[in-house]
């Protein structure tokens, strides 16, 4: 990475300088493009760069288009020597983010340690970073026009009104057939293993043992993290199924989001999830006023998203 950027480190800020206002403010959190607050002082760092944690949520990184202020867990990667956009900034930020797993608040992504890491990017025949392909390949995820019907309709979110589940009364849960993904011949059933990263997608195999799918799936140990599987699936080992009736797609992917939040602080690599613990914790989800969970809302808001008519 030191071949390719230009590195700075974020400057600490006291409370008494974090004043509201209209700069953005980067902190080493993991959500809302690292913006934890705006605050009234001038911009320390330009714009158009990437911002990647050191500390805290350690390896998120993002695209910055606005200039901004950033705390010392933040460093802050300029190009050097070639030119960055927002279509690149995003692809990289996406490549960039494939180290979190070596790193966390034990193991700090230091500056140093930063330089020297190495990140795999398409080149061109020269054998340079391949800058326009990235930059094409992040136009051509670019959305047509909304087509759903309720876009641009708002629909807040009231966490006050929500209720606690418990998610053995809310889901139908048991573990999937689970086989070797090492073992299986090439075939057409999506094989789901323990990662986050692609929705948990391996490959496809050649197997016998299928899972349904409309459905939420929950990797056990290791990289704990829920996803929604539309189809039919093969599994890895210590992965756990959720099904209800009302689940669908739309729905299916607001749960999986709350789901992981909930996992996060709960369960990790030294702290697994086991089966009939887990069938007495609760899920918040939003309600009806007769106390049901409101599995239309859920899909109204996944559909009034940006971009949402990619996953109709």
């Amino acid at each position: 990475m030191d071949e390719l950027f230009i590195f700075k480190k974020g400057k600490r800020l006291i409370k008494e300088d974090m004043i509201e206002g209209n700069t953005n403010f980067i902190a080493s959190i993991s959500d809302n493009n690292g913006i934890r607050n705006k605050i009234d002082l001038t911009p320390n760092y330009e714009n158009n760069c990437i911002t990647v944690n050191y500390n805290g949520s350690v390896g998120e990184a993002f695209y910055q288009k606005k200039s901004f202020c950033a705390s010392d867990d933040v460093n802050v990667l300029y190009p050097k020597s070639w030119e960055l956009n927002r279509n690149i900034g995003l692809f990289l930020v996406t490549v960039i983010k494939f180290n979190k797993y070596r790193f966390g608040y034990g193991r700090k992504w230091t500056l140093e340690k930063m330089k020297e890491t190495k990140i795999a990017l398409p080149c061109n025949k020269y054998k340079n970073p391949d800058w326009t392909f990235m930059n094409n390949y992040i136009q051509s995820l670019n959305s047509e026009p909304i087509r759903t019907s309720i876009h641009n309709k708002t629909f807040p979110i009231f966490t006050k009104n929500w209720k606690s589940f418990k998610l053995n009364n809310l889901f139908e849960i048991q573990i999937a057939t689970s086989e070797n993904f090492g073992n299986l011949g090439k075939g057409n059933i999506p094989f789901i293993g323990r990662s986050e990263i692609n929705n948990g997608f391996q490959g496809y195999v050649d197997t016998k043992k299928i899972n349904k799918g409309k459905c939420l799936t929950i990797s056990m140990v290791g990289t704990i993290f829920a996803t929604w599987q539309d189809k039919n699936f093969s599994a890895s080992q210590n992965i756990l199924i959720l099904c209800n009736t009302y689940l669908n797609k739309l729905n299916g992917l607001f749960i999986a989001t709350i789901l992981n939040y909930m996992l996060k602080y709960k369960h990790n690599y030294n702290r697994p999830i086991q089966k009939n613990k887990f069938l007495q914790e609760f899920i918040k989800l939003p309600a009806t006023k007769k106390g049901n969970p409101d599995w239309q809302f859920m899909e109204n808001y996944i559909k009034s998203l940006p971009y949402s008519d990619k996953i109709l």
